[in-house]
């Protein structure tokens, strides 16, 4: 599917999020696993095609996650889903945020309550011991999908279009996350303050244990006044 769509652009974001269906392979791959299919078929989520997914003709945009890791062995199946009711929190007052150096908040997050979540099966290519996902492509991992959920909640809520970076991401590890394995990834919003956004994410396994938790704060570009 990645082959035949190209990505969305800024201006056309939460359009083309809305108008191009989930591909229907990886709906049918989590339908076929017993506590994955609970999720793709809970009433409170939606399927939702990921936009980094997809490569742009010609540019190197998106190429690390569409194309470098997003293989047979490595991520193989990949699945976003979205809570229909989220809602983005209105804009904090300065010093409201922050991002804490050893995260005090090492309860498991009820999937119900993440703003999105993502399914995905990980295979061996992925690992640093083997049979254990390399730490840096945890980390990759949580900034991919924190990523998506700070755009999201960027497009519904703000006119800015100015490019959005990751400025800080701590992450904890719980375990080590082993593959292959299918697991899933919350992320929620915590608040946004200015231009500035704090997102947490986790991953989890089947039996939904912490394997690793993610804090970050995402920055956006200030525009040019001229």
């Amino acid at each position: 599917m990645a082959e035949n769509v190209a990505a969305p652009n800024y201006d056309d974001y939460l359009t083309w999020v809305t108008t191009t269906p989930a591909p229907e392979d990886e709906v049918q791959f989590f339908k076929s696993i017993a506590w994955t299919r609970s999720l793709v078929e809970d009433p409170l989520f939606k399927p939702i095609p990921t936009p980094t997914l997809f490569t742009i003709t010609g540019q190197s945009h998106n190429a690390f996650i569409a194309k470098t890791i997003r293989t047979p062995e490595g991520i193989s199946h990949w699945l976003m889903l979205m809570r229909k009711d989220f809602e983005t929190p209105s804009d904090s007052h300065k010093g409201s945020g922050g991002v804490s150096s050893r995260p005090n908040n090492v309860e498991v997050r009820p999937t119900k309550q993440s703003d999105f979540i993502i399914l995905m099966e990980l295979g061996a290519d992925l690992d640093g011991f083997g049979g254990r996902v390399h730490g840096g492509a945890v980390c990759t991992i949580l900034d991919e999908a924190l990523s998506l959920c700070v755009e999201y909640h960027r497009q519904r809520s703000s006119d800015s279009r100015a490019p959005l970076y990751t400025a800080q991401l701590n992450t904890t590890f719980r375990g080590s996350v082993p593959s292959p394995s299918v697991v899933i990834v919350k992320t929620w919003l915590e608040a946004k303050v200015g231009r500035k956004w704090f997102v947490k994410g986790q991953i989890c396994d089947a039996q939904d244990n912490l394997l690793a938790q993610g804090e970050g704060l995402w920055l956006t570009e200030k525009e040019s006044s001229i």
